[in-house]
């Protein structure tokens, strides 16, 4: 349309009760020594299964962040995760991790602003982890970051191109491979997070 886009990075500020729900919501789900080392955030879901990185790799990603980082993890769960992760859910519940779901945006957030870093699919709640400031790990397949992708000093994309991505809706009701997600690794998540959280940034 040949309107600038705005070049303002958007934020999310946090009223004091706001804060005071997340850290009893905490507080009520994990020791204090937790809660100081600090939580990972993880949204395994999306508004569409097109843009999902395979769930076994979240499992995995949960089951890294607890061994080699010593460190806690909420798993982000809205009612459309519920409908299409199904018994993977069952099996990520049996782990370590702690559960947030169904709650209201602000209170997300409010989680969101106590946890040291987040990691999650092409979606909302990562651009509401990007908007209250802290280290966003957004992995990327059929759509395009450059219009689509959160905003932030602490964002970093994960994307890996075959070839095909960006696509169109029409070309991605098409495809049954999803190589674009499926080319993105744990390991190489991990090491972004490790960056991130040391303040290294991408």
């Amino acid at each position: 349309m040949g309107i600038p886009a705005g070049g303002s990075i958007p934020r999310i500020f946090l009223s004091e009760e706001d804060k005071r729900f997340a850290e009893e919501w905490l507080r009520h789900r994990s020791t204090y020594e937790e809660v100081q080392e600090g939580v990972v955030a993880l949204h395994p879901g999306g508004g569409s299964r097109n843009k999902l990185w395979p769930i076994e790799n979240f499992l995995d990603l949960a089951t890294r962040i607890t061994a080699d980082l010593g460190l806690k993890t909420i798993l982000l769960i809205g009612p459309a995760e519920r409908e299409y992760l199904g018994g993977w859910l069952e099996r990520m519940r049996s782990m370590n991790s702690m559960w947030a779901e169904h709650l209201p945006l602000i209170h997300v957030a409010s989680l969101l602003e106590r946890c040291r870093c987040y990691m999650g699919n092409d979606s909302g709640i990562t651009h509401l982890a990007a908007a209250v400031g802290i280290p966003t790990i957004a992995l990327f397949g059929p759509t395009d970051p450059e219009i689509w992708g959160p905003r932030g000093e602490r964002v970093a994309i994960l994307r890996k191109n075959p070839g095909c991505s960006p696509c169109s809706e029409e070309e991605l009701d098409r495809c049954n491979q999803r190589r674009c997600l499926e080319l993105i690794e744990v390991e190489e998540v991990m090491e972004r997070a490790r960056r991130l959280m040391c303040g290294r940034g991408e």
